[in-house]
This record gives structure tokens, sequence and C-alpha cells, in this order.
């Protein structure tokens, strides 16, 4: 069973999960679903709405994304954690994604 990433191009933060997936090829197996997506946008919100992990980042106005569901259908919005409990190598720099926006905050705020 796959991993599902919830997640948007133009988030710093997807980003960065984008160049760590890329830096280690083959080593976790994903259902990406950008929320640009009408129907994993549905998907998210639902889970948005109902799932605890997003309390806090609920109440501080923010999105809540990269969002993970791993194969137990546990949440985690702490990627960095994730992948390095999967033996990722986290990579932060995203000079090599294409940018294709400055953030997906809402007022500045981070995802």
């Amino acid at each position: 069973m796959a991993v599902k990433i919830f997640g948007n191009p133009t988030c710093p933060d997807c980003m960065k999960l984008q160049a760590t997936l890329m830096a280690n090829p083959g080593k976790l197996d994903i259902e990406p679903n950008d929320i640009r997506d009408l129907g994993a946008l549905k998907s998210f919100l639902k889970l948005r709405d109902t799932d605890s992990a997003f309390t806090e980042i609920r109440e501080k106005g923010g999105i809540g994304i990269p969002c993970i569901v791993d194969e137990t259908g546990k949440v985690t919005l702490d990627w960095r954690s994730f992948v390095s409990s999967r033996g990722l190598n986290v990579v932060e720099d995203i000079s090599g994604i294409p940018a294709t926006g400055v953030a997906c905050s809402l007022k500045d705020r981070n995802c």
C-alpha cells in the first residue's frame, strides 16, 4: 500500500519533500495528491476537517500541507521526521525543483 501525500507545488515545504523523494528514488511507495485537483482537494479537506493532527494548524490559520497518510492511515504533518524514520535523507535545497509559485500560505504564514 502506498503512502498518500497531499500537497501543492507552490508550497515551499512540499517542494522540499519532493526534492527529498527525488533524492531517494524507489525508497518510498507514494501516491501523490495535488490539492489543485478537485478530487484530491475534497479528500484532503475531509481529512483536515476531521483528523486531530490538524487541530493546531487549523487554529493558526494554516493549510496543513504537506500532509502524509501512512499505510495504516496515520496522519502526520511532520514530513521531515516521517521520511527520516523511513531511512530517507532529508533534502532542504529546492534549487533543482522548478518554482511554480511563491508560497501557499494564508496571510503570509507557512503552509
